[in-house]
């Protein structure tokens, strides 16, 4: 790398370490004003208050990383063509394309350690919060914030459909639990209901307590049985329960894709997962389109702006890439567009606009 490399390369990663700096410090700020009355409220301690917000910070890094990017290029480049740097450089020989190089090489890395950050970082820290925030700060007991209510499964072979009012996965006990039983035509035949059930690990099965049979003959006709204690052997295990209690918002790209596996095996829709999973993969790439569509304007060579215009034009579209991406993703969530379509297609619509725009540098 030259020195002109070197120099242009310092030049962004300072600018760009404020403006992350000064970003996550906003939208830490706006978590801290939305967030104050719930902790003045529960009377949370300062030591508990202080590590919601810690642990609020790797996510609110990376979710502020593509802001700081767009205003720490747009910022280096306007700072250079201000001082009649980059002329300067022109002037001795140096390639346009040489100058914006250190710069479109230094997002595409940022975006690889953002990536990262999202993969393995952020999900422990988010545990770390959500477990701060239920049991330190909202006072809800350990047993209760790990066990889970209202769950609905359905069996790997998809004949059984559970409902669990409520389980501990510690203890591997339900209460208030229905199963109920279909056909090949998915038609109900058989429900069995029982105030409790725990898993028998000797014979590994479960065992239901005080409950009742319901057998739905063809001839429309019902079979009604109550029992006290009833031994059934079925697929699942404690285990596949235990796999839906990570909230989604929480995992990295392996585990959402394990976790729309087990979507699918239930028969639940996993259209907004897919787009969370694509959405992991196009975020990155994001980061260096962002830089690679403003670059022309802030340089401003080629276009007849001013520099104050141009650097306008390009936060303008920056904002854009921005909407376009997130309502795009909206319109994969409801179903209007497939999933990696929509993560993708804002990507691939502002590359193409930014290696266009490239074409009118001046070198």
């Amino acid at each position: 790398m030259s020195i002109i490399e070197r120099y242009i390369l310092k030049r962004f990663l300072v600018f760009l370490a404020l403006f992350h700096i000064g970003t996550t410090t906003l939208f830490l700020l706006a978590e801290f004003i939305e967030r104050i009355d719930d902790l003045v409220e529960k009377n949370a301690s300062f030591s508990h208050s202080f590590l919601y917000f810690f642990y609020k910070i790797p996510m609110l890094s990376v979710e502020a990383m593509p802001v700081s990017v767009l205003l720490g290029s747009v910022t280096t480049l306007f700072i250079f063509s201000r001082r009649k740097e980059i002329l300067s450089m022109l002037v001795s020989g140096i390639s346009i394309y040489k100058i914006i190089s250190p710069i479109l090489i230094a997002t595409l890395a940022i975006g690889l350690l953002n990536f990262l950050a999202s993969e393995f970082v952020t999900p422990k820290t988010n545990e770390l919060w959500y477990y701060n925030w239920r049991v330190n700060i909202k006072k809800i007991p350990i047993k209760s914030y790990q066990e889970q209510n209202s769950v609905w499964f359905r069996s790997k072979d998809k004949s059984i459909i559970w409902f669990i009012n409520h389980y501990d996965p510690k203890l591997k006990k339900m209460k208030n639990v229905t199963l109920f039983f279909l056909d090949n035509n998915y038609n109900l035949r058989k429900k069995v209901q029982a105030l409790q059930s725990k898993w028998d690990k000797k014979d590994s099965n479960w065992i239901f307590f005080n409950g009742k049979i319901q057998k739905f003959l063809s001839s429309g006709n019902i079979y009604k049985k109550e029992f006290d204690k009833l031994k059934m052997n079925v697929f699942e295990k404690p285990s596949d329960f235990e796999d839906i209690r990570k909230d989604p918002e929480q995992m990295n790209y392996r585990e959402i894709r394990s976790y729309i596996d087990f979507l699918k095996q239930t028969g639940v829709n996993p259209t907004k997962f897919e787009v969370q999973k694509w959405s992991k993969l196009a975020k990155p790439f994001m980061i260096f389109i962002l830089v690679l569509v403003i670059i022309p304007f802030t340089l401003n060579n080629s276009f007849n702006f001013s520099s104050a215009i141009g650097t306008i034009v390009s936060v303008i579209l920056g904002f854009s890439f921005f909407v376009i991406f997130y309502a795009s993703l909206s319109l994969g969530d409801n179903g209007t567009l497939p999933p990696f379509f929509s993560a993708f297609a804002p990507n691939v619509l502002f590359l193409g606009l930014g290696t266009y725009f490239l074409t009118f540098l001046k070198s």
